[in-house]
């Protein structure tokens, strides 16, 4: 259905005003849909805290390539791995060398 800009300000209007879409839809009579659909389009949408912002894509946060993050997973590995290592017997003092 095609609504023209006056009613447009009117759904608006009436919607910072609190008025119910159904209630809009109803006096207008135009299909509850239209009336949800051009408020939608109306109202700015709303980021949460935690969402970057993306007015300013300066400060939004970029994932790292994969397989930067695959090798620094694996250079972490690498490091649990040499700290939990055997001591070598050749180091080690009171070795089972028969002497």
């Amino acid at each position: 259905m095609r609504v023209t800009e006056g009613v447009r300000r009117i759904i608006v209007e009436w919607h910072g005003k609190g008025v119910p879409p159904e209630e809009t839809a109803q006096s207008l009579r135009i299909p509850v849909d239209e009336v949800k659909a051009i408020i939608l389009q109306a109202t700015p949408r709303h980021h949460s805290r935690n969402a970057p912002n993306s007015s300013n894509p300066g400060t939004r946060r970029k994932n790292p390539p994969a397989s930067a993050t695959i090798e620094e997973k694996v250079k972490e590995s690498q490091q649990t791995v040499e700290k939990q290592a055997v001591p070598n017997p050749s180091t080690t003092s009171g070795t089972a060398s028969g002497k």
